[in-house]
């Protein structure tokens, strides 16, 4: 299950990351 725990670990980094640019353009926050 090696390539399924990458691509889950992928895709919630990709979450995370998402969350945060949609954070900050809600608060209009430049993106650093």
């Amino acid at each position: 299950f090696s390539s399924f725990s990458s691509s889950f670990d992928y895709y919630r980094y990709n979450c995370m990351t998402n969350y945060q640019l949609i954070s900050d353009v809600i608060h209009h926050r430049p993106t650093s």
